[in-house]
């Protein structure tokens, strides 16, 4: 219980905000859950200046640790870009470089972003450098195909998002179809270094095969740096055929941030995803919140927290399904890591009293800074 070894009041201090953090915390979060349905789920993962914070700490020095309002949400780790080049195979950051490197809070801003029509079509088939950033908010017949075509091809575009929130993909729709048409010519993109799927409903048999061509995209594409899958309810099979691409990717340093917030993969899938991500040494932000990830998801998350290596710096695991024994996993790994500054527990109503309390052990040795409840 050396909690601050200087201070014996500290301790005791600390101790009784731990205990009452944790009875809150159990309170508030089952009665949170309890009223908020799936629409919900993702309005705070999208709208992150009405997302409701249970509980938030911030260590400040030896001081310990001090409730204080989140300047820091979700969202931003959802379309933020990466700046910096991407790294060659065998090149591993640095620590003083890791602590340097930096994701900006912007989305694909309007000044970057150029949108797919006939026009940018043109520019990108020619190959042109004033097109680096791309965004398809729809696709159509005519062009999905050999928009594919030209991006197979081109070395100039570094991001791309697929937006489908105003795309209708249920019923009589085509977009699933097309969507896969534009799907095989960017499984042949070597340039690309952020990729963003944003509200694409990918939970049919179709979807499936559609994301297993583009294994070969996942697989060797050398520059991506930032893989985004938000909101698009991949599911268990989905989820498994992407832990297997990033299982064989040719290279595993240049990757520095994932996220696949809001897409049921489940306990078991989550499990297989995270034991993928295994020799990832700069992977710096994962973000898995809202997938019914539990205690068995937690064990290959813990060996990803521990030993020297251990890199990630900022962890998302909020609105899920986690448990006394996955608190307990992260707790061991938490203890003896030194890399991880931001944590987002909130939202896990399956923690009890006593796994918080278990939980607060680690606190003090740990190298967190932000910790949300």
């Amino acid at each position: 219980e050396d909690l601050f070894a200087s201070d014996i009041e500290n301790q005791r201090v600390m101790i009784r905000s731990v205990s009452d953090v944790a009875d809150s915390i159990v309170d508030m979060s089952r009665d949170n859950a309890d009223n908020m349905d799936r629409a919900e789920k993702i309005r705070r993962i999208d709208e992150s200046s009405e997302r409701c914070s249970v509980a938030l700490f911030q260590r400040d020095g030896a001081n310990g640790w001090d409730n204080e309002e989140s300047d820091r949400d979700v969202d931003n780790i959802s379309d933020g870009d990466i700046e910096g080049d991407a790294d060659s195979e065998n090149d591993e950051l640095s620590d003083e470089e890791s602590s340097n490197e930096e994701f900006s809070d912007e989305e694909f801003t309007d000044e970057e972003e150029e949108e797919l029509n006939e026009e940018t079509l043109l520019q990108i088939k020619r190959n042109d450098p004033n097109v680096t950033s791309l965004v398809v908010y729809r696709f159509s017949e005519n062009m999905s195909e050999e928009a594919g075509c030209c991006i197979s091809d081109n070395t100039r575009l570094e991001k791309l998002a697929i937006k489908g929130e105003c795309m209708e993909w249920t019923g009589d729709s085509r977009t699933l179809e097309w969507f896969s048409e534009f799907c095989m010519g960017l499984a042949r993109n070597r340039s690309i270094d952020h990729l963003l799927l944003r509200e694409c409903n990918l939970n049919d048999e179709a979807a499936i095969t559609t994301i297993a061509s583009l294994s070969p995209f996942f697989e060797l594409s050398t520059n991506l740096r930032s893989l985004e899958i938000i909101s698009c309810n991949i599911g268990n099979e989905i989820t498994r055929l992407l832990a297997s691409a990033l299982s064989r990717r040719c290279n595993k340093s240049s990757l520095r941030r994932i996220n696949l917030d809001a897409n049921e993969i489940g306990d078991e899938s989550g499990k297989e995803l995270i034991d993928a991500l295994k020799g990832y040494g700069n992977l710096l932000e994962l973000s898995l919140g809202d997938n019914e990830i539990g205690g068995r998801a937690c064990i290959p998350l813990s060996n990803l927290l521990s030993g020297p290596n251990a890199t990630l710096k900022w962890l998302n695991l909020e609105n899920n399904s986690i448990d006394d024994d996955g608190i307990a996993s992260l707790t061991d790994a938490l203890a003896n890591n030194t890399s991880l500054r931001e944590l987002n527990l909130s939202f896990n109503c399956n923690i009890t009293q006593a796994g918080w309390q278990m939980f607060s052990t680690c606190l003090p040795n740990s190298a967190l800074e932000k910790l949300d409840l």
